[in-house]
């Protein structure tokens, strides 16, 4: 029986080492087998443009019906709603300005606590309802700029090949996305202003909040501080007469003094 040299079997070892690498889960056997990404199209082929710009007129008419629709009731509602809290947080702010909030007892102070709170609450439900609203508007105003992008860039690629009907139908097209574009401009713009409005009436609310809550936690801290001499430590102190033998008394109530003297070092510094 004829022998195989090592040199005869090493082209069977390789081929049954690149079929054992080819089972190892994750790893290709050939570079080129790895998931390449889709090259981005840089233009329509010459054969879809009419068939893609009808499309793409009929996405720029939809956009701008929507865009109005938008405009006229739910930025006007929300703008409604803003309105009623930002003047409930500029009369609460006149409540509290300069000597006002240190006269207010306590009570007052935590009523005005509990709306501040309501009006924060309300505020940030308003602002998360903006943000919704706002996404189809500016999701289509970056749907148009990709679009517009590849329409340009597909009449560059036209240029040399001489067809003034296509270069004029892709003109047509543009004029419409540029129509587009100025419907969804003003929806936008007072979207974005009803954003910052609200975010700057949400801060005011915070900085008012936190102006009554510093308030009751000083009112907080005194009523923990002894700013009196205890009954107890007063007849303790009274020069009284003898038949009323306070030297018993004070026997008697030492450990009261002394638990209210730890209680006052402990508990009477608290800032």
């Amino acid at each position: 029986m004829m022998r195989l040299s090592r040199w005869t079997c090493l082209p069977t070892l390789l081929l049954l080492m690149h079929a054992a690498l080819a089972q190892i889960p994750g790893l290709p056997s050939k570079p080129e087998a790895a998931a390449a990404k889709p090259a981005e199209v840089k233009s329509i082929p010459i054969a879809e443009i009419p068939q893609r710009a009808d499309e793409d007129a009929a996405f720029a008419l939809d956009v701008i019906e929507r865009s109005a629709s938008a405009s006229a009731s739910t930025t006007g509602a929300l703008a409604d709603e803003l309105a009623v809290l930002k003047r409930n947080v500029v009369a609460l702010e006149a409540r509290i300005q300069g000597d006002r909030l240190a006269a207010l007892p306590l009570a007052n102070l935590e009523s005005l606590d509990r709306y501040l709170r309501f009006l924060d609450r309300e505020l940030r439900a308003l602002q998360a309802e903006l943000q919704q609203s706002v996404r189809p508007t500016t999701e289509a105003a970056a749907e148009i700029v990709h679009r517009r992008k590849l329409w340009l860039d597909t009449s560059e690629a036209i240029a040399e090949e001489q067809l003034p009907t296509l270069t004029q139908r892709i003109d047509s097209l543009l004029k419409e996305f540029a129509q587009a574009e100025k419907a969804l401009a003003l929806p936008l713009a007072r979207q974005l202003a009803l954003s910052r409005d609200t975010t700057a009436t949400l801060a005011r609310t915070g900085k008012a909040m936190a102006a009554v809550r510093t308030q009751i936690a000083g009112i907080d801290r005194k009523l923990w501080q002894r700013d009196t001499v205890g009954l107890v430590g007063a007849l303790a102190q009274a020069d009284l007469p003898q038949k009323f033998n306070l030297g018993a008394l004070a026997d008697d109530l030492r450990a009261e003094l002394e638990f209210m003297d730890e209680f006052d070092r402990s508990f009477g510094g608290i800032n």
